[in-house]
C-alpha cells in the first residue's frame, strides 16, 4: 500500500472559502463545479479569493478525498506560545563597578544567581557569572547585552536565569549517541548535540551540529515526519540551519525546548516567515507584528517611488547626505542621484527612505537653486 500523501495544512481562510463554496453548490455539487472551474484555468469569482491556488498546491487527488464536513468546524490551530517567566531578583552593588543579582535557588535559599559587569561608561552591561538553580556560579562572559537602560538590563537577566534553571530540566544525550551524523549541509560536524532519541531506533532523531562555519538541526527520517506540512522547510524536511529554520524544530518538538526559546521561536517564524506564521497558527498578523510583512508591505506601497538604495556624506554639500534611489529600490531599474538634508535622513524609517521629488532635489537642480540671485525688490520689475 503506497503511503497516504500529505498535503499542506489549509490556513483559516481557505478552509473558510470551503466551506462557503460547497454550502453554496451544495453537497453533491461542490467538487464537481470546483474541479470545473479549475479546468477552465480561470480564477473564481471574488467572493472566493483562495480557491483557485488549491489547483496547485492540493490538486484533483485531495479534492476527491475531502469532505465538505471537514471544513465545517473551525480548524484546530495551535496556542500561541506563552510569554516566557523571569526569576525574581534583587539587585545590589557589587565590588569593581558591577551589578549583583540575588534570587532564590531550586531549594529556597537566597544566593547569587548572576554579577552583570559595566562596560564602556555605563552604557552597556556583560553577565560575567549566571548561577545554576542550585546557585553555583559559573563564568559566562558572554556578549554585551545591547540593552537600552538599566531596567531593560534586568529583565535580560530576569529571563537568562530563568532560561538557565529550565535548562537544567531537560535531558540531553551525548554527541556519542548512535545515529549522529558526522557531516552536515554546513561542513563537517565538529560538535554535536542530541535533543531527542528515536521512538523506534533509540537513534538520535533530533541533533543539534555546529560546524567550522555555520550549524542548524539535522532530524532522523523518522523526526522529519512529525514536523508539521506547514512547518517543514522542504519535502524531506532533514535539515534546519540555527538562524531561523531552527524555529520550525522547536515549535515542533516543544518538550525538547525551554519556554523562552518556545517564545523566541513563535517571534523569529513571525518575522522570518509570516506566510508560514498565519498559515500554522490560523491567525492575520496586523501591520507592526512581523518585519518581513511590514518590509513586503512597505516595497509594494512605494513599488513606483524612488528608494534610496546607498548614502554618503557629503563633502561638496555641507549638511546634505548625497544618495542613490531607485523605483521600488530595484537597482536593476536604474538610480537616480539626490540631495537629502542629514537631519531628515537620519531619522529615515526601518525599511528605506523614500524620496520626495517635490522636495528633494538632484545636485544639478541644488546647484541652480544656490545661484539664483535673490529678488530684493519690493515692486514688480
Amino acid at each position: 500500500m503506497s503511503p497516504k500523501h500529505e498535503y499542506p495544512v489549509l490556513t483559516r481562510e481557505e478552509r473558510n472559502d470551503l466551506a462557503r463554496y460547497a454550502a453554496k453548490k451544495g453537497p453533491r455539487k461542490w467538487k464537481q463545479s470546483l474541479q470545473a472551474a479549475w479546468e477552465r484555468g480561470m480564477p473564481l469569482t471574488p467572493e472566493f479569493p483562495t480557491l483557485y491556488a488549491l489547483r496547485n498546491s492540493h490538486g484533483n487527488e485531495w479534492l476527491r478525498s475531502v469532505k465538505a464536513s471537514d471544513f465545517s468546524q473551525p480548524a484546530k490551530f495551535p496556542d500561541l506560545p506563552p510569554a516566557p517567566p523571569k526569576a525574581e531578583l534583587t539587585w545590589k552593588d557589587g565590588p569593581n563597578e558591577t551589578l549583583v543579582a540575588e534570587g532564590k535557588t531550586s531549594d529556597g535559599k537566597t544566593a547569587v544567581m548572576a554579577i552583570v559587569d559595566r562596560e564602556h561608561e555605563g552604557r552597556f552591561f556583560r553577565v560575567s557569572k549566571l548561577a545554576s538553580s542550585d546557585g553555583s556560579l559559573k563564568n559566562e562572559w558572554g556578549e554585551p547585552l545591547m540593552t537600552k537602560g538599566l531596567e531593560a538590563m534586568k529583565e535580560t537577566v530576569a529571563l537568562q536565569v530563568s532560561q538557565k534553571a529550565y535548562e537544567e530540566k531537560i535531558q540531553r544525550f551525548p554527541s556519542t549517541t548512535p545515529g549522529v551524523p558526522e557531516r552536515s549541509p554546513w561542513g563537517k560536524v565538529q560538535n554535536a548535540e542530541v535533543l531527542k532519541l528515536d521512538d523506534l531506533t533509540g537513534e538520535a532523531a533530533i541533533t543539534y551540529v555546529s560546524t567550522a562555519g555555520h550549524g542548524g538541526f539535522m532530524l532522523s527520517r523518522n523526526a522529519a515526519s512529525q514536523v508539521p506540512p506547514v512547518l517543514r522547510n522542504s519535502p524531506r524536511g532533514t535539515t534546519y540551519e540555527q538562524d531561523a529554520d531552527w524555529c520550525r524544530v522547536a515549535l515542533s518538538f516543544p518538550e525538547c525546548f525551554t519556554p523562552h526559546d518556545l517564545s523566541k521561536a513563535e517571534e523569529t517564524l513571525r518575522n522570518y516567515d509570516p506566510d508560514t506564521w498565519q498559515a500554522y497558527y490560523g491567525r492575520e498578523l496586523q501591520p507592526g507584528q512581523s518585519r518581513t510583512l511590514d518590509e513586503r508591505n512597505f516595497l509594494a506601497a512605494h513599488k513606483d517611488d524612488y528608494i534610496v538604495t546607498s548614502a554618503v556624506r557629503s563633502d561638496d554639500y555641507p549638511g546634505m547626505v548625497a544618495v542613490f534611489a531607485a523605483p521600488g529600490g530595484d537597482r536593476n531599474l536604474g538610480q537616480s542621484r539626490f540631495l537629502v538634508p542629514g537631519d531628515e535622513y537620519s531619522d529615515r524609517p526601518s525599511f528605506g527612505f523614500v524620496i520626495d521629488t517635490d522636495r528633494h532635489m538632484t545636485p544639478e537642480e541644488y546647484e541652480a537653486s544656490m545661484t539664483q540671485p535673490e529678488n530684493t525688490s519690493d515692486f514688480e520689475p
